[in-house]
């Protein structure tokens, strides 16, 4: 009798007192977005009623350039309910998916998903030491250290008999696929000073490289 007093007890205490675990995840707007970094915002709030505490539990953001990001991607842990983090390494002019997200024993949790696009970067090069300088012609050129993740609409090489030349003065194109590329520079000046700079565009601006003179 004493037996199945107890058992009738723990049954009636279980169905009456049952665990509810209910997570809310909240992913907020992406905010200080620059060229490779950005800063992910999110809030976590969980309703738990008579469940023991959970295990292995992590939290935070996950991201990736495919839709959907999941703990399969980049995880970032984050404790806290109001949960913020900068991440860095990313690549210019990229859009990028990002979810919170919370894990432990009761199962996997996502919030909903936010979509961001990195800065265009900008494109950066070096300006060739000039060669074969003759009378009225010299040989001057670039090399493109990065793209900035963008298209390269037209390169080539920009002087002046002023410093800082710009593509505002003579300028001479070049149309070689490659990233380091050479250009004659001619119709020059015997006995003159020049100062040259190699220059690269794509639709966000035209940037230089270094400037170079040369007699």
């Amino acid at each position: 009798i004493l037996l199945s007093a107890l058992l009738i007890f723990a049954c009636t205490d279980d169905e009456g007192n049952p665990c509810v675990y209910e997570p809310t995840l909240s992913t907020e707007a992406v905010t200080d977005i620059t060229e490779n970094s950005a800063t992910l915002n999110g809030v976590i709030s969980i309703v738990s009623e008579n469940c023991d505490a959970p295990n292995n539990t992590e939290q935070g953001f996950v991201y990736s350039t495919e839709i959907q990001p999941t703990l399969a991607d980049i995880q970032v842990n984050v404790n806290g309910a109001n949960i913020s983090a900068t991440i860095e390494g990313l690549t210019p002019n990229t859009t990028y998916y990002v979810r919170a997200f919370l894990t432990n024993n009761f199962g996997d949790f996502y919030g909903d998903e936010v979509s961001f696009t990195t800065v265009a970067g900008q494109v950066v090069l070096n300006t060739l030491e000039v060669t074969g300088i003759t009378e009225n012609s010299a040989i001057s050129g670039g090399q493109i250290t990065s793209n900035g993740n963008t298209t390269i609409i037209s390169k080539g090489v920009c002087w002046s008999e002023n410093p800082n030349p710009t593509i505002e003065d003579d300028i001479i194109n070049n149309e070689d696929d490659s990233t380091s590329f050479q250009c004659l520079v001619e119709e020059l000046f015997p006995n003159t000073q020049y100062y040259v700079r190699a220059f690269a565009s794509n639709e966000f601006g035209t940037y230089y490289g270094d400037e170079v003179s040369f007699t």
